[in-house]
């Protein structure tokens, strides 16, 4: 079948891909590669096409994984250059679709990772302002300072962390509106260039990303921007900004400094989660939440609850009017169909007046506790599911307790599910 290739993924265990560290501009070098050049070139030896099937033989060996894109160049035929999803490899070889190009063997060419499709707007040192390239765009873009000199970047006594921000209106570096201000941890180190482990998944609208910013696999951030696909006509400002609001006297390796207070998409009622403006497309950003099958819930009050005694998942009912039901179980397997962007205009807590406004797009959540490593493997045509490749997610729950030296916990890992070879859009 053709494989899209909008949604693509991003892992630091893949050679040559940019690494991520406490010191000032990884952040931003890290999105330059994976939002706007891509990474890991090679030289194309050949491309041998067979009925529709093309395989092409690096000459020193490729930087991909097994369902990235890749960017071609300069090949043999026309029909082998741009982008294309990689269905199988080996150490020097990757396989692709190639519709239309006729059988044969084409010599020379380039290729590396694809980027997601995004343009710098703005940029200074270890600065930037990124903005989608792709014409579906709204009018958010996102404003990330790596500099390690903004007030607050290593709050508390063990972290180092981005401000990054949703903003619009932007004419220079310097010049743009504010929406909306988070943080994104880079590492639980306040400097040093000791590698962490992350993974980004996305299209040319936003992404998801997790960052294990102690390298002990239980330490996973979520640092999120992603316009949400809104249900509402002239809705130029639903993009999602979700990072961490850290406390002033807790190291990154406490629960406080990212789980509780917000480096968590599990988390019900903490941390910094936000979409750029309410429905009036005036103002500046307001808190979110979600809904859906999976989605861990901390907060008891109306119209959450407890799923059962000593389980924290949020059910079906919870689901408002008009939204769309959640996939049934098959062979055990339970998904929820789409995370449902909501909002309160009267704030988190209160319970009251939310407004299913947007989806979460390519998302799935489970409602299960289980321990998803940073080295995840795609699952491959999930029973229910032809043609659908998954990417988990791992995501930290944001429970009390802390990281540093304990044991692993099964109430304290969850994830999500995200698309990877069907577009989202």
């Amino acid at each position: 079948m053709p494989y899209g290739t909008q949604t693509k993924f991003f892992t630091s265990d893949t050679p040559g891909a940019p690494a991520l560290y406490a010191d000032a501009g990884a952040y931003v070098a890290l999105l330059d590669a994976v939002l706007v050049n891509g990474y890991g070139a090679a030289v194309i030896n050949q491309i041998v096409v067979t009925d529709g099937m093309a395989v092409a033989t690096t000459t020193l060996g490729h930087k991909f994984r097994k369902w990235q894109v890749a960017l071609n160049a300069d090949a043999g035929h026309a029909g082998l250059n741009g982008e294309f999803r990689i269905i199988a490899l080996t150490g020097s070889s990757y396989t692709f679709e190639a519709a239309g190009v006729p059988n044969g063997t084409y010599n020379g060419g380039s290729t590396k990772v694809a980027p997601l499709g995004f343009e710098i707007q703005a940029t200074a040192a270890n600065q930037r302002i990124y903005r989608s390239k792709d014409p579906r765009r709204n009018a958010v873009s996102l404003f990330v300072d790596d500099t390690n000199t903004v007030s607050g970047w290593n709050t508390g006594t063990n972290k180092a962390m981005a401000s990054v921000r949703l903003v619009s209106d932007v004419i220079a570096i310097d010049s743009f509106t504010t929406l909306g201000t988070t943080w994104w941890y880079k590492s639980a180190a306040v400097s040093g260039t000791v590698a962490r482990p992350w993974i980004i998944t996305g299209d040319a609208l936003g992404f998801y990303s997790a960052v294990d910013v102690i390298g002990n696999g239980i330490g996973v951030v979520s640092n999120h921007f992603i316009q949400l696909n809104t249900r509402a006509a002239g809705d130029q400002y639903a993009t999602m900004l979700e990072g961490a609001a850290p406390s002033i006297d807790a190291p990154a390796t406490n629960m406080n400094g990212i789980g509780a207070a917000g480096g968590s998409m599990n988390a019900m009622n903490n941390g910094t989660r936000m979409i750029a403006r309410a429905l009036a497309q005036t103002g500046v950003a307001i808190p979110m939440r979600y809904l859906g099958l999976g989605m861990q819930n901390q907060y008891a009050g109306t119209p959450f609850g407890w799923l059962t005694s000593g389980k924290r998942w949020l059910s079906n009912t919870v689901q408002g009017a008009g939204l769309d039901a959640v996939n049934p179980a098959d062979s055990g397997f339970v998904l929820g169909q789409a995370i449902i962007a909501t909002h309160s205009p009267t704030g988190l807590n209160d319970g009251a007046n939310f407004t299913a406004r947007a989806l979460m797009p390519g998302l799935y959540s489970v409602p299960a506790d289980m321990l998803w490593p940073m080295t995840v493997t795609p699952l491959e045509t999930p029973a229910g599911m032809p043609h659908s490749v998954l990417l988990p997610l791992p995501a930290h729950i944001g429970s009390n307790g802390s990281y540093g030296g304990g044991s692993p916990s099964l109430a304290g890992i969850g994830g999500y599910f995200v698309e990877l070879v069907k577009d989202w859009r």
